[in-house]
């Protein structure tokens, strides 16, 4: 018997899930609507993970496919998502974009 999988929680790294869907999207040269097309993922849910504009309970498939359909290992989007909270730069930088105080990064 296999162990169910985790449900992904509001709580994440999702302003590095962010950065990274982003970068990716850059360094393949594909938009939104491209990636949304490869992923099988709706535009609404790639546009709230390449933005972090709603935190919310993410399904680990929607996670794999999109970190098939940008070419990482299946599981990448996932474990940038739920690692302990150690900040990559494009991670501080976006919240000291938006104006996270420096207490909470």
């Amino acid at each position: 018997m296999t162990p169910p999988q985790p449900r992904t929680g509001p709580t994440g790294n999702w302003d590095d899930v962010a950065a990274t869907i982003r970068e990716r999207m850059a360094e393949l040269g594909i938009t939104e609507q491209q990636l949304a097309a490869r992923s099988r993922v709706s535009r609404a849910t790639l546009n709230e993970l390449a933005h972090n504009t709603l935190q919310r309970s993410r399904n680990p498939l929607t996670l794999s496919r999109l970190s098939r359909a940008l070419n990482l290992d299946p599981g990448h989007i996932h474990r940038i998502a739920y690692r302990p909270a150690v900040r990559s730069l494009a991670g501080l930088e976006a919240a000291l974009a938006r104006g996270a105080p420096t207490g909470d990064l």
